[in-house]
């Protein structure tokens, strides 16, 4: 079967698919679950494979590269909407905590952890787009995308320190990959492709991650001190379970995958009002499942919160959503 006749330019960044959307609220679930005290390594390798998929994600909805300031323009929504809810929090603390000592440094996470340590995707999202709003400035995309994805995947960009506490760029790479596919193939063949070669791309992916688990040697694992591969295979593969299963859940379960993609469409409130939510109960030590259950719980909320507050504040919800 051939793929659709759409080879125009691919859908502006406000199109909204239910499946992408859906996508982007089971990809916050491990996220959750890692934020609720889980560490299996399987957990982990989830929460890798959502990164990737958010970042990528995010360089695709870029606008194209014939308009670069349009790409600062929305890089810099992101860095006000990181700055402001920095501040929130900052803010909130000071309510509930007004003898605590303070720091701006922890408030934005420079060189430490911040009060809302998610909010590190915020920011590095925001320098990621800026840098290639740049790039695309200096006409060095869209001729050269793949070039400059080669150049990046081959650096090393990881750090030492955890990337909540300090700026990493290793995961540019994924936001250059989102940002290579977007000039190479439109939203809706992306979705025939990915429903067309599902069995293949499931098996692909499992051999994969199994050549990893038991044959390191044969394709170094991303991190390894032996090696300075930086390509994120391994993440790259888990990234590509999320829209997978949200097809599935489109086309077998559309009550529940609506209910989905309304959360996914709010991830960005969801991704940086979590952890406020939560802060309360962090103190208690309760147990990882008890942790895990609250979380859950707050998914609907906060999605039900951010939709009544678009409706209340739209101006400042803009903002906070950095759009």
């Amino acid at each position: 079967m051939a793929p659709p006749a759409d080879t125009a330019t691919p859908p502006a960044p406000h199109t909204r698919e239910k499946w992408v959307d859906t996508a982007r609220a089971l990809a916050i679930l491990p996220i959750l679950a890692l934020h609720a005290g889980g560490t299996t390594p399987v957990l982990v390798d989830a929460v890798s494979g959502a990164l990737c998929f958010y970042f990528v994600l995010s360089g695709y909805f870029m606008p194209p590269a014939a308009k670069p300031w349009l790409a600062a323009k929305r890089a810099l929504r992101l860095g006000l909407a990181w700055v402001l809810w920095s501040l929130l929090t900052l803010g909130l603390r000071l309510l509930f905590c007004p003898g605590e000592n303070w720091s701006w440094a922890q408030v934005f996470g420079i060189g430490c952890t911040a009060y809302n340590a998610p909010l590190w995707f915020l920011r590095n999202l925001f320098l990621f787009e800026l840098i290639l709003a740049g790039l695309a400035a200096l006409r060095l995309l869209p001729r050269y995308n793949w070039l400059v994805l080669i150049l990046l995947s081959a650096g090393k960009y990881a750090t030492v320190s955890s990337q909540s506490d300090t700026l990493s760029f290793v995961w540019l790479p994924a936001v250059m990959l989102g940002y290579c596919l977007r000039s190479s193939i439109s939203l809706r063949q992306l979705r025939h492709h990915l429903t067309a070669y599902a069995p293949a791309l499931i098996a692909t992916g499992a051999l994969l991650l199994l050549q990893q688990e038991y044959y390191p040697h044969l394709l170094p694992t991303p991190g390894e001190t032996t090696t300075a591969c930086s390509l994120p295979v391994k993440e790259l593969t888990w990234a590509l379970g999320y829209p997978l299963i949200a097809l599935g859940l489109v086309r077998l379960f559309p009550r529940l995958s609506t209910a989905a993609a309304l959360a996914g469409s709010s991830m960005i409130f969801i991704y940086a009002a979590h952890s406020l939510a939560f802060a309360p109960f962090y103190v208690l030590g309760l147990p990882t499942w008890v942790n895990l259950s609250i979380l859950l719980l707050l998914l609907p909320l906060l999605t039900l919160a951010c939709q009544q507050l678009r409706r209340g504040c739209p101006r400042l919800m803009r903002l906070l959503m950095a759009r």
